[in-house]
């Protein structure tokens, strides 16, 4: 099949449509922001980042641009934490039915796999009220004495709250971990054995760190585990968009 040559030399000298030029800035911005946040957003949340700019796009004509050069969220399995096994009676759930967020903190340790075999815990202190880790640290050991020294840590630099909500987990009920609640008149509310999932608030937390940051990468060291975390949490906490009003 041959072309004419006028058509040739007309395709060769055609301008690009608005839309077009409009297509491909909306996809060179999306994607440097897609880069920006570590590949983690997906098209909403790079639908909203684009708002802020001051561009009024719609949130399908992003998915379809950013489908199509693959800037895509890093989606992993959902990890699903281990029931907390406790031998000693039920302790109350002091905020089960509270609305008002205001002057409670969570708190929980999460377990990550490392090459070779080994693990490490993070834990972390947690304001769902503001969204944001109050203190975190990673430790190859998980007792009374490691979430005593992140709590400790949180209360340096911030008010105590009314209420710290936890699980059962021995750490938790320790007389370590007592004395520091105790110590700035903390009550301790406790979600019920066998259901993590009443400390949803930093098991979401947790669930979003691993599956933005844990799972897609390797880690050769627990130091340099700890450099991505510390990196991740302070972005989680000043520049991750939030897509729940």
């Amino acid at each position: 099949m041959q072309i004419p040559r006028s058509t040739y030399y007309q395709w060769l000298s055609r301008q690009p449509s608005q839309r077009e030029l409009e297509n491909q800035r909306i996809t060179d911005l999306g994607y440097d922001i897609w880069l920006s946040s570590n590949k983690v957003y997906g098209y909403k949340r790079i639908h909203v980042a684009l708002k802020r700019q001051g561009l009024t796009v719609g949130v399908k004509r992003v998915w379809r641009l950013m489908k199509a050069i693959q800037a895509q969220s890093i989606m992993q399995r959902r990890f699903r934490k281990p029931v907390t096994q406790v031998l000693y009676a039920q302790r109350p759930n002091l905020v089960k039915h509270f609305d008002d967020m205001s002057g409670i903190w969570v708190a929980d340790v999460t377990y990550i796999q490392m090459p070779g075999g080994s693990h490490l815990y993070l834990g972390t202190v947690f304001d769902p009220e503001a969204r944001k880790v109050l203190s975190h640290k990673v430790s190859t050991v998980r007792d009374g004495q490691f979430v005593a020294d992140i709590l400790t840590d949180a209360l340096k630099h911030h008010d105590a709250p009314r209420y710290l909500h936890t699980d059962m987990g021995s750490e938790y009920t320790s007389s370590t971990f007592d004395e520091v609640m105790q110590k700035h008149q903390i009550r301790h509310s406790y979600s019920k054995k066998g259901h993590p999932y009443d400390n949803a608030r930093i098991e979401v937390c947790h669930s979003i760190l691993k599956r933005e940051l844990i799972h897609p990468n390797q880690f050769s060291s627990k130091f340099e585990l700890i450099a991505r975390v510390v990196w991740y949490i302070n972005w989680f906490n000043t520049k991750r968009i939030n897509l729940i009003a």
